[in-house]
């Protein structure tokens, strides 16, 4: 038996009779950290046209309505397996248009939009604020295909 196997498997066992069983947070013990780093990740991204649109006009991207849209998203759609394949659509697709939601006209038309569904959101209309936003991807859609954005 060499040094290693001595190391890393004593009673001089192959390995194949210990049982591995992961802890409640994973194989390792800073995955807390790693949880946390995600989170933290996942909180401050993926809100690809708003955030576009809080840039233009010089808002923070922990700006209020990031931060209901954000809230909106993770605790009202990702609740439910419809709403997650929402979320997991918009990720496909959101990302091509940024770039015109950062057009001066078409900038303050999604802005406009994104106050209106955060309006909704605060008054309990959470379908009304999915639709207002689903709406408002609908046509920048159109518009990106129009222009070849």
């Amino acid at each position: 038996m060499t040094d290693y196997e001595e190391t890393f498997h004593p009673n001089g066992t192959d390995g194949d009779d210990v049982e591995e069983v992961p802890s409640k947070a994973g194989w390792f013990d800073d995955s807390d950290e790693d949880e946390k780093r995600k989170k933290k990740d996942k909180d401050k991204g993926w809100c690809f046209l708003t955030t576009a649109a809080c840039e233009h006009i010089g808002l923070p991207d922990d700006c209020y309505e990031l931060q209901t849209l954000r809230d909106f998203r993770d605790n009202f759609l990702c609740a439910t397996v419809d709403g997650a394949e929402i979320v997991e659509e918009y990720y496909r697709i959101a990302p091509p248009l940024v770039p015109l939601v950062k057009q001066e006209h078409t900038a303050a038309w999604v802005w406009k939009h994104i106050q209106q569904a955060v309006a909704q959101i605060e008054n309990g209309q959470n379908s009304a604020a999915l639709d207002t936003y689903q709406n408002m991807v609908r046509i920048l859609q159109r518009e990106g295909r129009n222009t070849g954005t």
